[in-house]
């Protein structure tokens, strides 16, 4: 709510090279590691992309080691930012609830909704991938999951941000009242 107060350019400067080191760092450690291990299955991956966890399963070496060490480095890439985005919502949530202006409440919390949708849209598959145990096991699942975070996360964020303008939900109401049959409007809407 104070944004332009507190978010500077310095502070967006140095989130968004915070995020790309640590994930560039966290990257490099586990594939430079991982490609220490032999190879001995097939070279075919069984995955959309070369990652690490599908890239394991083609070594000959006891690797569960290494496979706990990926798990706890999941949980804390996926869970750290995580519990900062839902805690600063929590903060967003009960200062919208103080608010007087019920038109600004609805505002905010359509706003807030739409951005926790993209949220979950985004972290949902990626806590399913990595800290589910066995997931592994189900690569079929995973690939599913990866194509969901991959191709239909990026292509729904339009859809999602744009159902907040109203005109654009007047447009989809008269798309949905034009193609009901006449007299069955109501069970149509």
């Amino acid at each position: 709510l104070r944004y332009s107060v507190i978010m500077s350019h310095t502070i967006c400067t140095q989130m968004v090279i915070g995020s790309w080191l640590g994930g560039a760092v966290t990257s490099l450690v586990h594939t430079a590691y991982a490609m220490h291990f032999p190879i001995c299955h097939p070279r075919e991956i069984p995955h959309f992309l070369c990652e690490v966890m599908a890239l394991l399963k083609l070594t000959c070496e006891d690797i569960s080691a290494y496979v706990k060490s990926v798990v706890i480095s999941s949980f804390l890439v996926v869970l750290i930012p995580l519990s900062l985005i839902l805690t600063s919502y929590t903060l967003i949530f009960l200062a919208v609830l103080r608010m007087n202006s019920p038109e600004g409440r609805n505002k905010a919390l359509a706003t807030c909704s739409s951005h926790l949708c993209v949220v979950s849209l985004y972290f949902g598959p990626a806590i399913l991938v990595y800290m589910r145990p066995g997931s592994s096991k189900t690569p079929k699942l995973n690939q599913s999951l990866f194509m969901f975070n991959a191709i239909l996360t990026p292509m729904l964020n339009p859809l999602i941000y744009s159902l907040r303008n109203k005109d654009v939900i007047a447009a989809v109401k008269g798309i949905i009242i034009s193609r009901c049959p006449l007299g069955k409007t109501k069970s149509c809407t």
